[in-house]
């Protein structure tokens, strides 16, 4: 119901709620919703799904995604947390439609021709760095880290706003300042993990990082009366 009342909300009340009749989809307070906004509902013959159009529509999403977790080698859990289905569902929405008289769904929607440009900047799962505001850890540590960009922002910031999945955390953020990390001349020197990006780096080698509570043995030290 909750997602029901959120399309209503962001798209405005459908004239037909279309369903397989799961019981979800048909509850009594899927109804009572119905009957405040005086929407119809109807539901496909069990049994036989291709009387509903949008099973075909729900496969081809389906085809996308796993395209797409091909190409870009994204871990299954991005269809989990659905950063993926929702990419492959915004650039759809953004794609002329023959059916639609070569309109967008966007703008078959909302009469107005969406801006595609937020698209053309990333590509999904590309490694991106993105700014940090938790803390300030100039000049020690760099102001940015490094994160993986997964879609749009639709609610969150300007036009421009991103959604980055930060994979230390698990978690998805909205930034704005993003860059991409795949730019030879543009790489950030300070952060590690680089190299899985770039083959051809050179390999540089880190002295291992003190564990809280480990005591690392005094470096030896050499008397000038040593030298010749």
């Amino acid at each position: 119901v909750n997602t029901l009342e959120d399309n209503v909300r962001e798209r405005g009340a459908m004239s037909t709620l279309i369903s397989d009749r799961a019981q979800v989809e048909i509850s009594g307070r899927v109804h009572d919703f119905l009957r405040t906004l005086y929407i119809r509902d109807w539901q496909s013959e069990p049994e036989n799904q291709q009387q509903n159009f949008a099973e075909n529509r729900w496969s081809t999403v389906k085809m996308y995604v796993n395209n797409v977790l091909n190409r870009t080698g994204a871990p299954s859990y991005t269809w989990l947390l659905r950063v993926c289905l929702i990419w492959v569902c915004t650039i759809l929405n953004h794609l002329a439609t023959e059916s639609l008289g070569w309109r967008s769904p966007l703008e078959a929607l909302n009469g107005v021709t969406p801006d595609i440009s937020p698209l053309l900047c990333f590509f999904f799962w590309e490694p991106v760095y993105f700014h940090k505001y938790e803390d300030d850890p100039f000049p020690s540590k760099s102001d940015e880290t490094l994160g993986r960009f997964v879609g749009i922002s639709s609610n969150v910031g300007e036009a421009m706003t991103f959604v980055v999945f930060d994979e230390s955390t698990m978690k998805k953020l909205h930034r704005s300042v993003v860059r991409s990390a795949l730019k030879q001349d543009e790489r950030n020197r300070r952060l590690d993990r680089l190299d899985e990006f770039d083959p051809s780096a050179p390999q540089v080698l880190r002295s291992r990082p003190q564990t809280e509570g480990e005591k690392l043995p005094d470096a030896p030290s050499i008397s000038h009366e040593d030298f010749i």
